[in-house]
């Protein structure tokens, strides 16, 4: 495995040792296509992704039950643009009107107490409001951010998928920027940096139009031309060194640089955007995608791009780590990429999943049944959660039995009886008399309920009692 300082590692180089090449961009080529395979998602990391969104989602709903409204996917997830660590993008949809501020909040109380969640966090005075989710490393250590009624991504998630459709070398081209600058903290909107969104935009523009004249058919085909270095090196040039920004913006519509008109003569560049890049949103015309991002940082993302550029420039044939100077991995990244895979393949995945599922569905009580002869009182082999039925099985219907007790009711020489087990009544209704086989705790003599003692073995979704009387055997019981 290759490294190049401060613990940064590129790890898919290691398919590439033993190979010779006859020059600089044939070996940058193939790091490129390298690099591109390996941040693809793996199957585990897909199914983490889905398994525990689903959960997410889940969570969401219940703060919306009374508004028609849909969960949505949205940013690079939605358009296999993601990076493994990146964060996963959920709209929520609502019919009527509803307070994103007040959504949200809601949403965030009810994702604290789940037992996925690690963290959340609001982001309330953001152009777009959010909250930020965070999950437990047992559940995958993913990052979700929540919006409600954000609709307009939606929109740019359809324009991205078309774009990826019409552009072959789009996809590995954005997996290659967006990773150079995520290392580096320049991949966030909310911290005046691009957008995943805007840099998109900055690739679809660099190859719609295609300033240094690559062939098209090479654009049509990058992997089989093996032009894809040609791409990005143009690319770097372009963004660090070429593109008028101060005078310019740039029109996706129109495939073309436009001249900024003057100061406070458009909705679309605010004052502060004057000198900086301004990127017209191609889904809505008087939006600027990269208008939270700051000149400083601005200036960094053009200094990465030159240095890299240069770097790649002055390589030698010899050198066996180009791209490296441009995107690389910590060691945190390859222990989350390790765990994800033990997560997956040793089903401990499932197994948390299903203990949060059991523990959303309740609190779980230990069963008792009793020896009807003797009235002791033994555990049964499972447990159940509240809300179920008594597992007991009288043993006069159980099909193992020989003779056994039988409750007067069901008594062939048809005795009188009050006493109605009230899992065997028509109604369904827990009767108020004494049941033994779903009470516990309570003496063989006349017991009245306490503050201390009414709760005892009752299930309370199921059976409900006021008080108890009962005279030592069960049969002649009678309602009280």
């Amino acid at each position: 495995m290759s490294f190049v300082g401060n613990n940064r590692q590129t790890p898919w180089l290691d398919g590439l040792q033993g190979r010779v090449y006859d020059s600089t961009y044939a070996r940058l080529e193939d790091e490129i296509w390298a690099y591109v395979d390996y941040m693809a998602p793996t199957p585990e990391e897909e199914v983490v992704v889905t398994r525990v969104g689903e959960h997410v989602r889940k969570a969401l709903r219940p703060a919306f039950q009374h508004h028609s409204c849909s969960i949505h996917t949205s940013g690079s997830t939605s358009t296999g643009l993601r990076l493994p660590l990146s964060d996963i993008d959920l709209v929520i949809a609502t019919a009527e009107d509803v307070s994103a501020t007040d959504g949200l909040l809601l949403l965030a109380e009810l994702v604290r107490g789940k037992v996925w969640s690690e963290r959340v966090v609001e982001v309330l005075d953001a152009r777009v409001p959010i909250i930020k989710i965070s999950t437990k490393r047992e559940f995958g250590s993913l990052k979700f951010d929540v919006g409600i009624n954000n609709t307009s991504g939606l929109k740019n998630n359809q324009w991205v998928k078309n774009r990826l459709r019409a552009m072959p070398a789009l996809k590995p081209l954005v997996l290659i920027i967006r990773g150079a600058l995520s290392q580096r903290g320049l991949n966030d909107a909310s911290q005046h940096s691009l957008s995943s969104f805007a840099i998109v935009c900055m690739c679809v523009f660099f190859i719609q139009k295609n300033p240094y004249g690559i062939p098209k058919s090479h654009l049509a085909n990058p992997r089989g031309s093996k032009s894809l270095f040609a791409v990005l090196h143009g690319f770097l040039e372009y963004y660090s060194r070429g593109i008028p920004f101060e005078d310019s913006y740039i029109s996706l519509m129109r495939g073309k640089l436009v001249k900024k008109p003057k100061k406070g003569k458009s909705r679309l560049i605010h004052r502060r955007c004057q000198k900086n890049l301004v990127i017209q949103c191609p889904t809505d015309f008087a939006r600027n995608v990269t208008a939270s991002l700051s000149l400083e940082n601005f200036e960094k993302i053009r200094l990465v791009f030159g240095e890299a550029l240069e770097k790649i420039r002055n390589a030698g044939i010899t050198d066996r780590n180009i791209l490296g100077s441009l995107v690389s991995v910590d060691q945190r990244f390859v222990e989350h990429r390790r765990r994800v895979k033990e997560l997956v393949q040793t089903g401990q995945l499932s197994e948390n999943l299903r203990l949060e599922e059991m523990e959303e569905a309740g609190p779980e009580e230990e069963e008792w049944s009793w020896d009807m002869p003797s009235m002791t009182r033994v555990q049964a082999t499972s447990p159940r959660s509240y809300g179920a039925r008594s597992s007991y099985i009288p043993p006069h219907l159980r099909a193992d039995a020989g003779p056994s007790y039988s409750p007067p009711h069901l008594r062939a020489d048809g005795a009188r009886s009050f006493y109605s087990p009230p899992l065997l009544r028509a109604d369904g209704v827990g009767s108020s008399h004494y049941a033994p086989h779903i009470r516990t705790g309570l003496s063989q003599y006349q017991s009245q309920p306490t503050p201390q003692n009414w709760n005892i073995g009752w299930d309370p979704y199921v059976w409900r009692a006021n008080q108890i009387h009962w005279t030592g055997m069960m049969e002649r019981g009678r309602d009280i």
